[in-house]
C-alpha cells in the first residue's frame, strides 16, 4: 500500500489529558506502523495557544500536531461547530490524503464531506458514543439534531467507520461496509503497563476510576451503599471525584466517620497515577446502566484496569461480556439493587490469595487490547473498499 498522509481531527488533548487522546494516539500508532505519516488537530486549554492553527505545528514520535483553542464562550463554540476552515489549511499545507474525524459536530462534517469530495480525500469517521441530549430544550433541540444528522445521515455515507463497540458495528454495517470495529487500545511495551505494585495492606483493595455524573454513568452511590454492607474488611479507592463532590451529588449516601479510612477519595489525578493505583489493586470496579450511551460506548477504564494487571467487576454493559470471562479475568457483579451488588462483593472477599493471583497474571497476558493486534483491520479500512 502506497504511503497515505492522514489527518486525524477531534476534540481530544494531546498527549494524554482525555480519553480521546488516548484512542487517537494508539489508532494513530498504528497507521504509522503501516507506513503512513499522521497528522493529528486537536483541541488547547491552554490560554495562549496560537489561534493561526498552522503556527501550532509540533512534532513527536508519533505524528504531527496542530491545535484549535478549546472553545469557551457561545461565538466560540458556534464557530467550532460550523466552522472548517482551520482544517483546509492544514490539508492545503500538507497535502492530505485521508482525514479521520473523532466524534466530529455535524454541521462541520457535512461541510467536510462536500469538501473532501472536490479535493479527493477520504473521509473516515471515528465513533465512539451515541449521546442522548440534555438539558433545557434549545440546548437539547441542538444536541439532538447534532445527533441525528451525525449518526444517521452523514457517517454512514462516509469513506469509512471506525467503531468502538458491537452496537454501533451492527448497526452501521447496514448502511456501509468498510466498517472496522476497534475497542480502546493499548501499547502494552510501555513502561507504564510493566512492572506491578505492592498493595498498601493485607486487606482485599478496589480501585474506582472515573468522572461519575450521579445519573447514568457509573453508579459510584449504589457502589458505595453496597460496600457500607459488606461483612469484611477491605479497601476502596475512588479516583477522579473529591469527598465534597460526592456529598453533593449523593446526599442520601452519606459516608460515615467510622468507614473513611476504608473509602478514601483522592481527586483528580492523573493518567498514570490512575495506572499506579490500578496495579496497586486486587480489583477495579464500575457498574452502569444498559442504555443507548452505554450500548453504544465501551468503557476504557476496562481496557486501563485489564492492561495493567487487574481484574474488573463490572456489570454486563455495552460488550464487554466479549472481553470479559467470569473467573478468568474478573467478575459480573449483579446491581439490580444494593443487596445483590453486597453480595457480588462479599463473593469476591471471599476470593483466596491464589485465585486472586490466577485473575491477575489472566489479565497481564491478555492482549486483545495491544494496539498490534488491529493493523489488519487499519489495512482493510485505508485500502477503501466498499
Amino acid at each position: 500500500m502506497e504511503e497515505k498522509r492522514v489527518l486525524y481531527i477531534g476534540g481530544f488533548e494531546l498527549p494524554d489529558k482525555n480519553a480521546a487522546a488516548h484512542r487517537v494516539l494508539s489508532n494513530g500508532k498504528i497507521i504509522k506502523e503501516l507506513g503512513h505519516k499522521v497528522f493529528f488537530l486537536g483541541v488547547s486549554k491552554d490560554e495562549n495557544c496560537n489561534p493561526e492553527v498552522l503556527k501550532t505545528i509540533s512534532s513527536t514520535n508519533y505524528g504531527t500536531n496542530y491545535s484549535v483553542k478549546y472553545p469557551k464562550t457561545k461565538s466560540e463554540w458556534i464557530f467550532y461547530l460550523s466552522d472548517i476552515s482551520v482544517i483546509t489549511s492544514i490539508v492545503e499545507s500538507d497535502t492530505i490524503d485521508v482525514i479521520i474525524a473523532y466524534n466530529y459536530p455535524a454541521l462541520a462534517l457535512f461541510k467536510l464531506n462536500k469538501y473532501c469530495k472536490k479535493k479527493g480525500i477520504k473521509l473516515i469517521a471515528d465513533c465512539t458514543e451515541w449521546y442522548v441530549a440534555e438539558g433545557n430544550i434549545l440546548f437539547r433541540t441542538i444536541k439532538g439534531l447534532d445527533s441525528f444528522f451525525r449518526m444517521r445521515v452523514i457517517q454512514p455515507n462516509l469513506d469509512g467507520i471506525i467503531v468502538i463497540s458491537t452496537y454501533l458495528n451492527n448497526y452501521y454495517l447496514k448502511k456501509n461496509k468498510n466498517i472496522i470495529l476497534v475497542p480502546p487500545l493499548v501499547d502494552l511495551s510501555d513502561s507504564k503497563w510493566k512492572q506491578r505494585n505492592e498493595k498498601e495492606n493485607s486487606f482485599c483493595s478496589f480501585v474506582y476510576a472515573g468522572s461519575p455524573d450521579g445519573k447514568t454513568k457509573d453508579h459510584l452511590g449504589k457502589i458505595i451503599s453496597a460496600f457500607l454492607k459488606v461483612n469484611k474488611d477491605f479497601n476502596f479507592n475512588i479516583l477522579g471525584i473529591t469527598i465534597d463532590e460526592y456529598n453533593e451529588i449523593w446526599k442520601e449516601t452519606p459516608i460515615p466517620i467510622s468507614m473513611k479510612d476504608k473509602i478514601k477519595f483522592h481527586g483528580r489525578v492523573s493518567n498514570l497515577e490512575v495506572i499506579k493505583k490500578l496495579k496497586e489493586s486486587d480489583f477495579s470496579i464500575f457498574v452502569r446502566e444498559d442504555n443507548l450511551i452505554t450500548k453504544a460506548g465501551f468503557p476504557t477504564k476496562f481496557v486501563e484496569s485489564i492492561s495493567a494487571g487487574t481484574p474488573v467487576l463490572t456489570n454486563k454493559c455495552s460488550n464487554v461480556e466479549d472481553y470479559l470471562v467470569a473467573g478468568v479475568n474478573g467478575f459480573f457483579v449483579d446491581i439490580f439493587d444494593v443487596d445483590t451488588l453486597t453480595n457480588s462483593l462479599n463473593f469476591v472477599l471471599d476470593c483466596s490469595k491464589d485465585k486472586l493471583e490466577e485473575l491477575k497474571f489472566n489479565c497481564v497476558k491478555y492482549d486483545k487490547f495491544n494496539y498490534l493486534e488491529y493493523k489488519n483491520e487499519f489495512v482493510s479500512l485505508l485500502k477503501f473498499d466498499r
